[in-house]
Order: C-alpha cells, then sequence, then structure tokens
C-alpha cells in the first residue's frame, strides 16, 4: 500500500524491493508502480517477490523503496522476516571504496572525478561458508540510481575463493563524457546465480549540469476556472563552481498533443532542491495532461523530465470531457470498507532534544503493519498489508502480497486506534495526540517546556510552529501558516505566515522565550509562548555585509544573569556564529573557514587539523566543560572545540570525531544533529 501525503498527484512512480542483513543488501528487483496517486490516498500494489537462492539463513530485513522517474528516493518500508536458507556456498562483499588519487573514499559518498578520468572502485570477498566457491564479480552502472538508465553491464574475470579465504579486488570503471551522477551495482555470482550481497558505489563527473527530480500536479482533469498548479523540484550540480542562472521551461499538453499552457522562468542552479510552483488558470477541460519540464543554460538543455498524468475512464481524446463528472477512481481500498476499518499508519521519527533524546513520533495506528522510513517522510509512503511479522519463507518461495488487512497495536503495547503519539524511546511511553489535529506535519525539531509541559516544533513544510499539549496531545497553537483550509478554528487559511521553512527550535526556560532557525528567512526568530507574533529576529549583526544564510539550529546559554548568547548552526555560510540578544558591537563572532569555491569531495584532512565546515545543521554548548559541539554534516563528522574569555580559538582544543575511510571503525555519515 501506498499513501500520497503531498497535494499534487505522485506518477510515474518505481519501487524496489530488497532484504538487508547486516547493512548487507541481496536480491534488489526494481519494479514500476501500477497507478498514479491521488493527494492524500492511497494505491494498493499487489506483487510476488522471490527469494534469492543460496541465501543463508537467519533474520532478515525485507525492505520497500520508492523512487520517482528522476531516480529521487521518496520513503521507503521495512519488516522483519525469518529465512530458512539453503545449504550452498555464500561470500560476502565488504570494505567498500571509491579510489581517487590513490586514496579511499566511502563508497556512497559520490567523489568527484573531471571528465575523462576513470574511477576505480575496491573491494573486498570473503568465502565464510563451508566450500570453495568460483565466482565472478557482476558489474551493472547506472545514471544516477538503479531505477534510471542502465548505462553499461560487465562481468569481472573467473576468481576462486578457499574456505575462510578473503582477497581484495579493484576494477576500474568505465569512462564518460557526460556530467553527472553515477553508480555502479556490484554482486559476486557463480553459474549465473548471485551468491554474495550487493555493494554500490557512486561517483561524481564534474561539469555543466542540472537535474529535475520530480513534476507534479494538483489534478488529473483540469476543470474550467479552476485553479491548476504544476510543482517541479530540481537541483543544480555536483560541481560547487557550476552554479548560476539558467531558465526552467514549462508546457503542458493536452490528449490530442496540443500545447495549452506554456512559461519559463529564471531560476538558480546550487547544491540544494529548490521547488518552483507554476499556476494558471484552464480555460477549456484537459484530460491526461502531459507535463514536460526543461532546464536551459547558454541554449542547452541540460536535463528535462516528463510526467504523464492519467484521467481514470478517459481514453484518446475526449470531445465531450465535460459530461466526464464525477470519474469514479478505483485507487482506493474498496476491499477493506465493508469491516468499517481504514485507518492509516504515519510515523515521523526525526529529532533529538538535548540529553533526553527526546523524539517525536507521529504514530497513526492502522489495520496493518506500517512500513517506517528513518528520515523525512517523504511524499509517498509505503504501508504494509502482508506477509505477516516474522513469517517464515524457504529459498525460491514467493512473498505474495495481497490487500488482506489484520487488526495489530504498536510493540510497546499501545493500540489505540486512530491515535497520534508523541514518544520518548528511552522510556518507552507515549502521549496522545488527537488524529484530527494532525494533517501533513513535518517536524524537523523539538523543544520541551517540562514547568508548562508543553512541546514545541518547527513544522517545516507547513513553514510554522506548532504548540502541542504534552497531556493531552492536542495542537493548542501555532505561529505561521501553512497554505491549506485549516481544521482547527481561529487558525488562518492563507499564506500571510511569517516563516519560510523553519528547521531548528530552542526553549529558553529561563526568559521563557522560544527561538527559531527560520531557514527560508535566512534569519532567527524569537518569541513568547503567550505572544501571538513574532517579536525580534536577527539577520545581520552589526556587521556590514555579514548576515545569516539558510540557519537550521540555534542554541541559548546565560553565563552570566542578563546576559543572553545565542548561538547559530549558520548551514550555507558554513558556519556557527555566536551573538548577544542586543547586537552589542564585537560580540559578534563566526567559527569556521568560509571558502565558496572548496572542492565538496575533498578526501577529509587528517584528525585534529582545523579546516572548513560544510553546511553545520545543529548546534549544542556545554556550559559545564564550555565545549561547543557542532554537526560538521558534509564532512561527516561532528566537531567540538572551546573558546577563551575574548572568544577565540583556544589552541589544541580543537577535537571531532571523524575516522578516516582508510582506518578502521565506522565513519559518521552525514550527521544532522549535535
Amino acid at each position: 500500500m501506498m499513501w500520497n501525503t503531498a497535494s499534487e498527484i505522485m506518477s510515474d512512480l518505481d519501487y524496489k524491493v530488497s532484504l538487508e542483513q547486516d547493512h548487507n543488501a541481496y536480491g534488489e528487483e526494481i519494479n514500476h508502480v501500477s497507478g498514479q496517486i491521488y493527494p492524500d490516498k492511497t494505491l494498493r500494489q499487489d506483487f510476488s517477490y522471490k527469494i534469492p537462492q543460496n541465501i543463508q539463513t537467519g533474520d532478515y530485513i525485507f525492505k520497500i523503496q520508492l523512487f520517482s522517474q528522476s531516480g529521487m528516493a521518496l520513503n521507503w518500508g521495512e519488516k522483519n522476516i525469518k529465512i530458512k536458507g539453503s545449504a550452498g556456498g555464500y561470500l560476502v562483499i565488504g570494505s567498500a571504496s571509491v579510489i581517487k588519487n590513490g586514496e579511499s573514499n566511502q563508497p556512497l559518498k559520490g567523489v568527484g572525478f573531471k571528465i575523462g578520468e576513470v574511477p576505480k572502485i575496491k573491494f573486498t570477498a570473503s568465502n565464510p561458508s563451508s566450500q570453495e566457491i568460483t565466482f565472478k564479480p557482476s558489474v551493472e552502472v547506472y545514471w544516477f540510481q538503479t531505477n534510471l538508465n542502465k548505462t553499461d553491464e560487465f562481468v569481472g574475470e573467473s576468481q576462486i575463493l578457499a574456505v575462510n579465504e578473503s582477497k581484495e579486488i579493484e576494477i576500474a570503471m568505465p569512462k564518460y563524457q557526460k556530467p553527472g551522477s553515477y553508480l555502479a551495482s556490484v554482486v559476486l555470482s557463480s553459474n549465473n546465480i548471485d551468491v554474495s550481497n550487493t555493494e554500490k558505489f557512486r561517483w561524481v563527473l564534474k561539469g555543466e549540469g542540472a537535474r529535475i527530480l520530480s513534476v507534479k500536479i494538483n489534478n488529473d482533469l483540469l476543470k474550467v476556472g479552476e485553479d491548476a498548479r504544476i510543482t517541479v523540484e530540481f537541483v543544480g550540480s555536483a560541481d560547487a563552481l557550476d552554479k548560476g542562472e539558467a531558465t526552467l521551461v514549462v508546457n503542458l499538453f493536452d490528449n490530442s498533443g496540443k500545447n495549452l499552457f506554456s512559461q519559463e522562468r529564471k531560476v538558480q542552479l546550487g547544491d540544494t532542491v529548490v521547488a518552483e510552483v507554476f499556476s494558471f488558470i484552464p480555460t477549456s477541460y484537459i484530460a491526461n495532461p502531459r507535463i514536460e519540464a526543461k532546464i536551459i543554460r547558454n541554449g542547452k538543455e541540460l536535463n528535462s523530465y516528463t510526467a504523464q498524468i492519467k484521467t481514470p475512464g478517459v481514453e484518446g481524446g475526449t470531445e465531450k470531457i465535460e459530461e466526464i463528472s464525477p470519474i469514479k477512481q478505483n485507487y482506493f481500498l474498496t476491499g477493506v470498507i465493508a469491516i468499517g476499518l481504514l485507518i492509516i499508519i504515519f510515523i515521523m521519527a526525526r529529532v533529538l532534544f538535548k540529553k533526553m533524546k527526546l523524539y517525536l513520533l507521529l504514530i497513526l495506528m492502522s489495520v496493518g503493519f506500517l512500513f517506517v522510513g528513518t528520515g523525512k517522510i517523504q511524499a509517498a509512503t509505503v504501508l504494509w498489508q502482508e506477509p505477516v511479522r516474522d513469517s517464515i519463507f524457504n529459498v525460491g518461495d514467493p512473498v505474495t502480497f495481497k490487500g488482506n488487512l489484520t487488526l495489530s497495536g504498536c510493540d510497546n503495547g499501545i493500540d489505540y486506534i486512530t491515535k497520534v503519539f508523541a514518544c520518548d524511546i528511552n522510556l518507552l511511553n507515549c502521549i496522545y495526540m488527537d488524529k484530527k489535529y494532525n494533517y501533513n506535519l513535518d517536524p524537523t525539531d523539538i523543544a520541551y517546556d517540562e514547568a508548562n509541559d508543553k512541546i514545541y516544533f518547527p513544522d517545516y513544510e507547513g513553514h510554522r510552529v506548532v504548540q502541542v499539549n504534552a497531556t493531552t496531545g492536542q495542537i493548542e497553537k501555532t505561529w505561521g501558516n501553512r497554505c491549506v483550509i485549516s481544521p482547527l478554528p481561529g487558525l488562518p487559511s492563507d499564506c500571510r505566515g511569517n516563516f519560510n521553512g523553519v528547521f531548528g527550535i530552542f526553549y529558553d526556560a529561563i526568559d521563557e522565550f522560544i527561538y527559531v532557525a527560520d531557514y527560508g528567512n535566512d534569519r532567527i526568530a524569537r518569541f513568547k509562548p503567550s505572544d501571538a507574533n513574532i517579536l525580534t529576529n536577527w539577520k545581520t549583526y552589526n556587521k556590514a555585509g555579514d548576515s545569516l544564510k539558510k540557519p537550521r539550529g540555534v542554541f541559548v546559554d546565560h553565563p552570566n544573569p542578563g546576559i543572553t548568547l545565542i548561538y547559530v548552526a549558520d548551514s550555507e555560510n558554513s558556519r556557527v556564529v555566536r551573538f548577544r540578544e542586543n547586537n552589542i558591537v564585537g560580540t559578534w563572532a563566526a567559527y569556521g573557514v568560509v571558502d565558496p569555491h572548496i572542492d565538496p569531495d575533498r578526501n577529509p584532512p587528517i584528525d585534529g587539523e582545523f579546516h572548513t565546515w560544510e553546511s553545520p545543521r545543529s548546534v549544542f554548548f556545554d556550559a559545564g566543560s564550555g565545549y561547543i559541539y557542532a554537526s560538521d554534516t558534509f564532512n561527516n563528522r561532528v566537531v567540538r572545540f572551546k573558546l577563551n574569555n575574548a572568544g577565540n580559538y583556544i589552541a589544541g582544543s580543537w577535537d571531532d570525531f571523524h575516522i578516516s575511510p582508510t582506518g578502521s571503525g565506522k565513519r559518521i555519515i552525514n550527521p544532522i544533529r549535535a
């Protein structure tokens, strides 16, 4: 079951099915979703998956990942199953890396190469089984993602591994001339049967380029006089130097191919995803609309995307389209309406609040099981139906998914139906929130007012801050607004809110202020729970031309009575800043080296060396030790440093927790919270 939580139709989706054990993937299959998913509706996808041969007995995670036709990963779901495997031999691929200039890099880091350079991949093949195995490495190379175009496929030389033997294998990848991101998928096979896990390797060819990630529209049948809205998401090149202006062109065609809408606008290409919305009022009915989007720079087409929307009940041309109303949509779950229960599970597990490790889990208990992803809930969510929990399968057995549902509660014993909970996963207890107050929330952080028993979180896509009663779970108040008709009394239903993509939040229990990192407005906002509007905001700090750019995290400290220090993870300026609330000249400080021409694919430096930060997303100050901690996201580390009384670095106090990819242990990958 797939659930579309967005306000536009999701079309042309793919799903990948795989088994995982100890972070190794087995038996990956890519299939196309059979239909399109309407806003806030579900689509059932029945399919069978055959357990791979030579897989070993044990517990596995059955995983389904959704992708758009551009290769953009949406949500995924996973479930534990048991497999009774075979006694045949098997191999394990490990210690994977991409080689550049003789140095090893994490396999999915996306190391940058110049056009004409030949990337190499390296991994270790091990034989932990009880028999000797002859095998060949099978390599498939894809443009960006495995559900997109396969650019190459080849088989390596035959090799032999004795029992308990391991060997290092290095393979040169094909040479390409087209800039962009490439993904190699490697598996070891014996007698045309896969006998290992699948490992993936990514590299980026630098150069001029852009990618359109999605094209969506709000309706399948565009009616005269009603607003039609097209949303295009895109991102610039992976090359940090290749940024600047381009032209985004959008065209809409009807069933016959007639162009009924065309518009272009100037956009800025960068390394962050941007959404552009095109609105128009149709003068005629339009069925089966086809939308084409292109990004053009200097007369050269960098990327294109076509979305074909299908109108149920309409085939070919429709001369009397106005008579087709209402349209019967067969994507809904009619099979379970008879039992009177259709309840949707919705989980968001995102954010860490200080040392309490308080996560906000928004859980809607359903008739069935939920597939849960560990990141932000994307537009399409996968809901589990069958097989049941801990099912046991034999090698070669099909895993069939059907629409038969059974009632289930959550693991910690809470079995409320159509309820939402905010949960502390350390204490394993949840507070109740009423489902009617939760409409497509997108929390990215959390703050807790213990004295008043209130929870505050930024609703990123809703462009607002939400106050929740921690006992009743009801939303009591919001600041800002989202562009929907509100179900709450007194909450406005237009888009004149003060926020633009709020990201981080901090509640100051001493002064009782709420601080918000207003990401899209490049500022820190401050107000009290009793305030109706934002009281204070900071963008520039008495230093000409020096202002915040896309702040993501905020932390507040009171070193002495009457003094408030505000720390900000200034994301796109790649630094942490500290200032006093009254903007006294001389209190501004910035930590981190800003170099707009830095190569984002460089190798990390030796531990202990201070160097450029890349997109810090959170900051925390430990008053007891005097250390400042920050998540240096794209340097794959958490950094720690201490300041002296003058606000400067103390020599030798810099520290970080990054482990070199050539060293031992596990490496921190894209940390979000510190």
